[in-house]
């Protein structure tokens, strides 16, 4: 959650969940992400955006480091049975 609050520039404490929910509605509205409208309505009627907010933020996150460490590969270029450390 902290390395997730931190991706995402989110403040800590009782503002986390607030700010996580604030971001999902943006990327929602944004046209850099595709969501369908079912999720977005489902989204807008739960009770606990929180919870699912920070799901989401996580998945994202997860997703863009596993992105970014594929590319790091392609940088370096490893052999097969080569070691980084």
């Amino acid at each position: 959650p902290v390395s997730v609050a931190k991706f995402f520039n989110l403040p800590t404490g009782k503002d986390k969940k607030l700010a996580a929910i604030k971001v999902v509605k943006e990327l929602i509205k944004s046209e850099k992400v595709l969501i369908s409208p079912s999720i977005e309505t489902f989204f807008l009627k739960q009770k606990k955006q929180d919870d699912m907010a920070d799901s989401l933020l996580q998945a994202i996150a997860s997703l863009e480091f596993r992105n970014n460490c594929r590319e790091f590969m392609k940088t370096i270029e490893l052999k097969e049975n080569e070691r980084i450390v």
